[in-house]
């Protein structure tokens, strides 16, 4: 596996990928000493800068997830969300069938390893309230301020 590291002004993040997919986007406390880059480590913490610079809207990175079917579904579904928008836990739950799985549906979201490639900081709760994110409330709220969804 391939490292590249990227010291945003929202912390430190973390590229993994391997020889043809980026398979893991995360924040980190610190870099891993013997890490080594390639071609697409590099690319992803590029698009990450222009991301961050509002210079990019989407990703184009080749990704893998490496999740179970369900989680899957749920993905596929956030993936589908515009930048900008937002999406509720039961809109995705009923998007993909299952209607009464709001729940599960916050569970995938909150093993998404991919930050920011699949903008799982774009669910909110059907009422609208911020609630349940990987890298934290206050991260998830200013990606919503910085994507003018909030």
């Amino acid at each position: 596996m391939y490292k590249s590291y990227y010291a945003s002004d929202l912390g430190l993040i973390e590229v993994v990928a391997s020889d043809h997919f980026v398979e893991g986007v995360n924040f980190v406390e610190e870099k891993d000493a013997s890490f080594l880059e390639n071609d697409l480590t590099k690319k992803c913490v590029l698009e990450l800068m222009e991301y961050l610079k509002k210079e990019r809207f989407e990703f184009d990175v080749p990704f893998r997830l490496k999740v179970n079917k369900f989680q899957e579904k749920v993905y596929q579904e956030v993936l589908k969300i515009p930048y900008g928008r937002t999406q509720s836990y039961e809109g995705i739950a009923k998007n993909i069938g299952s209607i009464a799985s709001a729940r599960a549906v916050g569970c995938a979201i909150s093993k998404n390893p991919l930050l920011f490639l699949v903008p799982c900081h774009r669910i909110i709760s059907d009422n609208g309230s911020l609630v349940g994110y990987k890298a934290g409330l206050d991260l998830k709220r200013q990606l919503l301020v910085f994507e003018n969804s909030l």
